[in-house]
């Protein structure tokens, strides 16, 4: 008893449980990453096993950095393709045989994501150049008004170090690791000469890209000091408070913030463009008006502080309203495509469709990857959003699927 408590914590010991036919059943243990397998298991139990080793789970780490488990692994040393064929009888044969193509989807994202990176990377001029000269490179292209390249250069690097990451510790990565340091590191430093920050934020890596990376800072000679803060941080909004500053402290100030705003809106936009799209939209309005001498600093961290203020209401008002987040977030797309549609109808609809997505997670963890499965849920939420009078039911239903392969799946 003592072991498995000790196993569900976060702390290092034990590491690994050896068990026989025990702990598929009634055991919680969100943090269980890899399960190997080593004796047959058959319908429900493999399942079972599969569910409850994807599980999603997160914690917090004493130096303030989160370590995320977007999905698990199994090893499997006896072959249960076939088991697992037979277990998934119910579904048509294509759904099953994509269910069955983890790595290989795994693999071809790595390609595309590399190839998108490299392509991106090309046509900035920054091939043969090492972190650094390609960081100040780009800091000067941003000053000079290509900050839209900077951007999409950071949203593929992003993409092709997380893609890594996921088919880690598969021997298809070798072939790109160098690229993948380069790429990562270079992120980093790129990012600390842009926003003018000290820092290098290895903490947004997984741990195993950290550990890689670790190493190489140091040959490099590169320097990780405080990173920048979290919306979510006690400390966030210290700058807001403009009395007894300098007009130089002030400017630090807005500067630091227009960075971390700028870095929070884009994450957020990221989960769901809908709903948060007009806060990062009003970060660059402010940032703009800024730069053009039309506001102070005082003046823009005060827009800042208001900013902030609309985005943790933003983040809250799902409690208001009586609905989880996913279905709140599922409402704001909908308010988006049926502008003139009325709120009593569109709650009720987001709610639904929240439910749709969140059985399928709980009955089929890779629903994301079968074709057929994903297509009976599409056409579901179009019924839903034509029985609630919803104008552009087609976009709705597309823009829903974009963001609940995200929100509703422990990927791969």
């Amino acid at each position: 008893k003592a072991a498995k408590k000790a196993f569900k914590s976060s702390s290092d010991e034990p590491s690994f449980l050896i068990v026989c036919d025990k702990l598929l059943t009634g055991f919680d243990s969100p943090n269980e990453h890899v399960m190997y397998l080593d004796k047959p298991l058959r319908e429900h139990g493999l399942l079972q096993a599969i569910a409850r080793t994807n599980r999603t789970h997160s914690f917090k780490r004493d130096d303030g950095s989160v370590v995320s488990k977007p999905h698990g692994r199994i090893v499997d040393y006896i072959g249960v393709t076939q088991n697992l064929e037979d277990a998934l009888a119910s579904y048509r044969a294509e759904d099953v045989q994509n269910a069955m193509r983890d790595l290989d989807v795994l693999r071809r994202d790595l390609r595309q994501t590399h190839a998108g990176f490299i392509r991106q990377k090309r046509l900035m001029g920054l091939m043969g150049m090492d972190e650094r000269i390609a960081a100040n490179t780009v800091e000067r292209m941003v000053a000079a008004g290509q900050e839209d390249d900077w951007f999409e250069l950071q949203r593929l690097g992003r993409h092709f170090v997380k893609t890594y990451a996921d088919l880690s510790p598969d021997a298809a990565i070798l072939d790109f690791t160098a690229d993948m340091k380069w790429a990562a590191l270079f992120l980093r430093v790129a990012q600390q000469a842009i926003t003018k920050d000290e820092s290098l934020d290895h903490l947004s890596y997984s741990g195993k890209i950290r550990e890689m990376l670790a190493e190489h800072v140091r040959a490099t000679g590169l320097s990780t000091t405080v990173r920048l803060r979290n919306i979510t941080d006690p400390e966030f909004k210290d700058d807001f408070d403009t009395a007894e500053k300098s007009e130089e402290e002030l400017q630090e100030a807005f500067v630091r913030k227009a960075a971390e705003l700028k870095r929070v809106t884009r994450e957020l936009v990221d989960k769901n463009p809908a709903q948060y799209g007009r806060f990062s939209e009003r970060v660059l309005e402010i940032i703009r008006r800024f730069e053009e001498g039309q506001i102070a600093s005082a003046e823009g961290l005060k827009d800042f502080e208001d900013l902030t203020g609309g985005i943790n209401a933003e983040q809250g008002a799902h409690d208001e309203l009586g609905m989880s987040e996913r279905a709140f977030a599922i409402l704001r797309i909908m308010e988006q495509h049926a502008t003139d549609a009325e709120h009593a109808a569109l709650q009720p609809a987001a709610m639904a469709v929240d439910a749709v997505y969140a059985d399928a997670q709980r009955a089929q963890p890779l629903w994301f990857s079968m074709d057929g499965l994903r297509k009976t849920l599409r056409q579901t939420v179009r019924r839903i959003v034509v029985e609630h009078d919803l104008p552009e039911a087609k976009a709705i239903r597309d823009a829903v699927e974009d963001y609940a392969v995200h929100a509703y799946a422990a990927h791969h």
